[in-house]
Parts: C-alpha cells; sequence; structure tokens
C-alpha cells in the first residue's frame, strides 16, 4: 500500500514542481511588469487550476491516510495535509498570496529523491551506490530549494523569517544529535537574510 502511495506522491511532486518553476519563473505572472497590480494580489486560471490540482492531492493523500491509519502516517500527515489545504483554499478564494503557496510548493522537487530513497531501502540496496547519489542529489535540491525560496522570500516579506527560522531552532532543541545539521542550516538561514 504504501508503495502506491509514494507512486502517487512523485507523480503530484513533479506536477508540482514543474508548474510552480513555470509560474514563478517563465510566465509573466509573477513579473513585475507585466501589471500594475500588486504581486501577492496577481492569480492566474493557470495558478488557480494547479492549486485546485495540489487540493485534489492532498485530499486524496489525505482519505489514504485515514483509511490506514496509522500505516501510511501519523497526526503529523493529518496536520501538515490539513494545513497545506488550508493554506491553498485561502489563496485560491482570496486570489491573493499565491506566489508564496507556489515558492513552498516548489519544494516539492525534493519528494521524488525522498521515494526513492524509500524504494531502495526497501529492495535492500541501502549500500548500492545509487542509494548515495540518490542521498547527494536530495541534499543539492534541497539546498537549490531553500536559497532560491529564501532569495525570493527576502525580495517578499516575512515569510522566511517565520517558517525557516522555528524549523531551525525546533531542529536544536530537539536533540544535540542534531546539532550540526541545525546549526548549519541556522547559518544558512543568516546567509540568506545576510
Amino acid at each position: 500500500m504504501e508503495r502506491n502511495n509514494r507512486g502517487f506522491s512523485t507523480f503530484h511532486a513533479l506536477i508540482a514542481a514543474w508548474a510552480s518553476l513555470y509560474l514563478l519563473l517563465f510566465s509573466d505572472l509573477f513579473d513585475e511588469d507585466s501589471s500594475n497590480d500588486l504581486i501577492v494580489n496577481r492569480s492566474s486560471i493557470i495558478s488557480n487550476m494547479f492549486l485546485g490540482f495540489s487540493i485534489g492531492y492532498f485530499l486524496s493523500d489525505l482519505a489514504m491516510v485515514f483509511w490506514h491509519f496509522p500505516a501510511l502516517g501519523g497526526l503529523e500527515y493529518v496536520l501538515h495535509h490539513g494545513l497545506s489545504m488550508f493554506s491553498i483554499s485561502l489563496s485560491l478564494m482570496s486570489s491573493q498570496g499565491q506566489i508564496y503557496i507556489l515558492m513552498v510548493l516548489f519544494s516539492e522537487s525534493t519528494t521524488p529523491f525522498v521515494n526513492i530513497r524509500w524504494y531502495l531501502d526497501v529492495a535492500g540496496r541501502k549500500s548500492s551506490t545509487i542509494y548515495i547519489y540518490n542521498g547527494i542529489a536530495l541534499f543539492f535540491g534541497w539546498l537549490a530549494d531553500m536559497t532560491s525560496t529564501c532569495d525570493d522570500f527576502r525580495l517578499q516579506g516575512f515569510f522566511c523569517s517565520s517558517i525557516f527560522l522555528p524549523t531551525c531552532l525546533t531542529t536544536l532543541m530537539r536533540s544535540r544529535r542534531y546539532f550540526r545539521w541545525g546549526s548549519t542550516a541556522c547559518s544558512l538561514y543568516l546567509r540568506c537574510w545576510g
């Protein structure tokens, strides 16, 4: 069951990453010179359609989590999916803040690497070179996502500090084992805002 769920997750992640990348970088939707509206007030039929697709994914995945609870995820998955649907719904209803939602959904670009890692682990290929290359790709994908997102958030407002800093602090408080990762993440945060 988890294999099917991860396949569905990978499909959504690929669509989310490509659609976010297109809407944020290649379309004229959020280009400063394309409209007199504030960037946070811009939306389009394509962005609305894509965000609706993401709500559909989160709803169906949440139904799978409830159906097979707790095998596919615990309360943290319910909270994650619930907050995701809530924020996307608010953005769709108000036609505001879609740039922020798309930036967050761009982080789905690392999900296929996480799912490949799980597939390789289940297949007993944890010591293979492809497992190591996948981990390296996951790290660089995460790093690219965080640095590009923080750059955009720095230009757009407060969002980076309200999400990324508490994540670093929580990681630091959880365990000394995570101290090196947390301090690295915090130094990336400081570079982002420095």
